[in-house]
């Protein structure tokens, strides 16, 4: 009788665990291919101060659609051989975030984030190594260390992408660099800390046109994992996604690197 009672509040006040149906979770996505386009323009007033501007633009998920674009500007300098710190004001849209799992207003979907501006402050730190004592002296070890402050959504990123560049040489004119990458975003103060939210595994290319001018390509394989949207929290609490909610992609892309030097225009 005690054991009726109890049941019966809990039921009343809306305390029951209620298992989240199949409708609510989101889709385990494949998506191949996707497209990816970074064009960066370098100003260059000296050997160790550089201002960039990057445009970023993203074909992706299934059915594609041109969904992600940002644009991304600030100074990096070189603090010493090789230790290079930047600054960036970053403004992108289309950045789908965990909270973007809603029902809405009678099915559960992704909502469309393209028309969301968020604003970002960047801070970079790259450290970079000639691995001189292998036989090959044209290979160069890569560890960037980014941290991106959303102060629009307040899922903020650390982005940690160890690499390897190998440069193809004409003497000591560059004339092609090949790279392999590994990049990992970890959220903070939200989602599965230490577990990345998001992985990127990188095969490319630059061929030097000139000094100024490079352009290449890379494969990319990109995997997302979704952790509970407050929405789907707030309707069942204590679920989560179970084995739902993978978002993984091949990605194509293609880059394009101009450098503008002020301290030798000539």
């Amino acid at each position: 009788m005690k054991k009726a009672a109890v049941l019966l509040i809990l039921i009343l006040t809306g305390h029951t665990a209620i298992a989240a149906p199949p409708d609510s979770l989101p889709p385990n996505v494949t998506a191949i291919p996707e497209f990816e386009t970074n064009t960066r323009l370098f100003l260059n007033f000296t050997d160790d101060f550089r201002i960039m501007n990057e445009v970023k633009m993203r074909f992706e998920d299934k059915p594609i659609q041109f969904r992600y674009r940002s644009f991304m500007t600030g100074p990096y300098y070189r603090v010493q051989k090789n230790i290079t710190i930047g600054a960036f004001y970053k403004i992108q849209s289309g950045f789908r975030n965990l909270d973007d799992w809603k029902r809405n207003p009678q099915e559960w979907a992704w909502q469309d984030s393209r028309n969301r501006l968020e604003h970002l402050g960047v801070g970079d730190v790259t450290f970079r190594f000639l691995l001189d004592f292998l036989p090959s002296d044209n290979l160069v070890f890569e560890l960037k260390n980014r941290f991106d402050f959303n102060s629009t959504t307040n899922r903020h990123l650390a982005i940690v992408r160890p690499g390897l560049n190998w440069f193809w040489m004409d003497g000591s004119r560059p004339i092609m660099n090949f790279f392999l990458q590994y990049e990992f975003w970890l959220p903070v103060g939200w989602g599965l800390f230490p577990d990345p939210w998001e992985t990127w595994a990188y095969l490319g290319f630059l061929y030097h046109f000139s000094p100024e001018l490079k352009i290449g390509s890379f494969l990319a394989w990109r995997r997302t994992n979704w952790t509970p949207s407050q929405d789907f929290l707030s309707r069942f609490p204590g679920e989560d996604y179970q084995n739902n909610g993978q978002h993984d992609a091949g990605v194509i892309g293609f880059t394009l690197l101009y450098n503008l030097n002020f301290d030798n225009p000539d």
